[in-house]
């Protein structure tokens, strides 16, 4: 996970470096010098998400019919998969330093969850089994940003907020054969943090930005697939997680 977070990281940079050079942003004359004035403004932001669990497990027995015994599952997220947002922009000014963002859009990811069989008595663990948990989200991030000083061309910025997202995947049938043991509730809520740097250019402004999203709800749904009882009743909790990587156009 930290060497994933450390590679989209040095992809933001990457792409933030020659739009910078290109622009000049650190020169005396100022782009766009009334761009702070305008009370509401509109844009677009595109984003690579890499979602994942925090997941609590119950501990609880099941019988397991491959091997013929009774077995406790263990659920962990253990391979990450990129994924992608798209979301319209609209900025309302309070102050030269504070705005309040709305963000609706639609957000793409995968999550595999991976289920062990812990055998205590032996020490190890073995594969059970993978359900694969794809979600598409329409989400509305309502977020906060408060705005360091304008140095030139480039100004940082925080941001803190909370995202309603209805998950469309949600309403899938289950099937076994794809791996889909389980699905995730329609409804979730998740706060989020993050900062960016917005760079003027001559006629548009550009934000790279990395962001944090922990959900606050239990994001397992009632019901699972058939047979998948066991492995279902061995979690407690699924709470959403993701880090995003964004490029916000003005």
């Amino acid at each position: 996970m930290r060497m994933r977070i450390l590679r989209l990281v040095a992809v933001l940079l990457l792409l933030a470096g020659p739009a910078v050079q290109a622009g000049q942003p650190w020169d005396k004359q100022l782009n766009r010098p009334r761009n702070e004035n305008r009370v509401v403004r509109f844009g677009i932001g595109v984003s690579l998400n890499v979602m994942d669990f925090r997941v609590l497990n119950t501990g609880a027995t099941a019988y397991d019919a491959s091997i013929k015994d009774s077995t406790r599952y263990v659920a962990d997220v253990q391979r990450l998969h990129p994924g992608f947002n798209v979301n319209a922009l609209m900025r309302i000014r309070f102050t030269d330093n504070l705005h309040l963002r709305f963000l609706p859009g639609i957000s793409f990811g995968q999550r595999d969850l991976v289920f062990y069989r812990d055998n205590e008595l032996e020490s190890n663990q073995s594969l059970a089994e993978t359900s694969k948990i794809e979600t598409s989200y329409i989400e509305m991030p309502i977020l906060l940003c408060y705005s360091a000083k304008r140095i030139d061309n480039a100004r940082p910025y925080f941001i803190a907020g909370l995202n309603p997202k209805l998950d469309m995947a949600a309403f899938k049938k289950l099937k076994v054969e794809n791996n889909q043991l389980m699905h995730l509730k329609k409804f979730d809520i998740a706060y989020e943090v993050g900062f960016g740097f917005e760079f003027y250019f001559t006629y548009f402004k550009m934000a790279p930005e990395i962001k944090w999203s922990g959900g606050f709800l239990n994001a397992l749904a009632p019901g699972y697939a058939e047979g998948a009882d066991g492995y279902y009743n061995a979690i407690k909790s699924l709470t959403s997680q993701a880090f995003i990587v964004s490029l916000i156009f003005e």
